[in-house]
């Protein structure tokens, strides 16, 4: 599960946690394009299967007050309509969305956000409701009828139905959360103010990051499957060896791809606004999870080989591994002084791969910005001998 959140504007967005700054589309914008625009970025080169909408709505709802929490449950359009079109049932209603007009969101999800939010806003009134979106401000005038949407919503933003529309229409299984805090009441006595009120929603989305992981922590079932997939060998490849054997997870598309996202986010948890400009995969299990990550990352991937194994001009080092001595090779071309980069490997056993890999990257003129790892075998404490020589470590599992 990869969580991504859209902020539409930077009033919206202000003292969001720079933590979930990867996985965030803020300030593109109000509105339905901008909105899709940012979703899109979200799953195609943020990698989420999640969207949560976060920001601000007014309220239609007598029931509902500045401050108020409203997690969607149902969402429709109040603006569109294609009624002369063959087949359409008036406004709202758009073809091969929603037959009845609104569309429900997932309840698991929502079960999810209510849980969390209640836990992180005890304050606030919480509660499950109907959003509707269009491209207009609701401005009701004593006397105005709200139209067919409006008299069945009980908020209404510029976003949430069109984000649905949009993740529904991509067939990709993208789950959608609405998260509105209440920041006025759609007619001309909202009487509020807004600049304390714009306060205290910052506060709010400090909070962004712990429910975040709130979310992630109700779906531990992704974790456990990673790890029930690796195997144990002992006496392999020599006696007194374990060895951990990862194709259990490379054999299954959905596992590989679970692992990597979160390798890829416990990574920028973890260095939150560290860059780097290449990836360097470890021969021969981190050459899989090193091109997958570098094409998350969007940048370019390096293989480190064993002696002999590449062309050109190499530069080297060698290490010791639990049972035998090796030595890593980098074509020195392959890395420019300005290069921040970053390693990759399977299993952290020793750190001595790892450690030569660094060495290697620093012959070439370049800069290591740390290492990532599936995981780490605890006994062999590799993460604290990388550490003592002066390398950050992320990693994913303790096995």
């Amino acid at each position: 599960m990869r969580i991504g959140f859209i902020v539409p504007t930077d009033l919206e967005s202000r003292n969001f946690p720079v933590e979930n700054a990867h996985i965030t589309c803020a300030g593109r914008g109000a509105g339905k394009v901008a909105a899709c625009s940012a979703a899109a970025d979200l799953i195609f080169n943020k990698h989420c299967d999640t969207i949560i909408l976060w920001g601000l709505a007014g309220a239609l709802s007598p029931k509902l007050h500045v401050g108020d929490i409203v997690i969607g449950a149902r969402v429709a359009y109040r603006d569109y309509n294609v009624y002369p079109l063959l087949g359409s049932t008036g406004l709202g209603w758009v073809a091969g969305f929603s037959e009845n007009i609104f569309s429900e969101l997932d309840p698991a999800l929502r079960a999810s956000l209510k849980k969390q939010l209640v836990r992180l806003f005890p304050e606030h009134n919480i509660s499950e409701g109907t959003i509707c979106s269009g491209d207009q401000f609701v401005s009701l005038k004593p006397g105005d009828e709200k139209n067919r949407v409006e008299k069945e919503s009980d908020a209404v933003d510029m976003e949430s139905a069109a984000v649905a529309h949009f993740c529904q229409s991509l067939g990709r299984g993208i789950k959608v959360g609405v998260v509105r805090v209440i920041s006025d009441n759609a007619d001309h006595n909202a009487d509020v103010d807004f600049e304390s009120f714009l306060d205290s929603f910052a506060e709010m989305n400090g909070k962004t990051y712990e429910l975040r992981r709130g979310l992630l922590a109700d779906c531990p079932a992704e974790a456990d499957e990673i790890l029930g997939a690796i195997r144990d060998f002992q006496d392999f490849p020599v006696s007194g060896v374990l060895f951990k054997d990862i194709w259990g997870i490379l054999r299954e598309r959905n596992t590989l791809e679970s692992a990597c996202y979160r390798m890829y986010d416990k990574f920028h948890l973890e260095n939150p606004g560290k860059t780097v400009t290449k990836v360097a995969g470890v021969e021969s299990r981190g050459f899989i999870f090193g091109a997958a990550l570098a094409s998350m990352f969007g940048i370019p991937f390096v293989p480190l080989r064993k002696k002999g194994k590449l062309p050109g001009e190499v530069l080297s080092d060698t290490y010791k591994t639990e049972y035998s001595e090796s030595t890593l090779e980098a074509q020195k071309a392959a890395f420019q002084a300005d290069d921040r980069v970053l390693l990759v490997d399977d299993i952290i056993a020793t750190g001595g791969s790892l450690l030569a890999a660094r060495n290697v990257i620093r012959k070439c003129g370049a800069e290591c910005a740390g290492c990532l790892a599936l995981g780490q075998i605890r006994t062999l404490n590799g993460t604290g001998f990388l550490r003592r020589n002066g390398m950050s470590v992320t990693y994913l599992l303790d096995l």
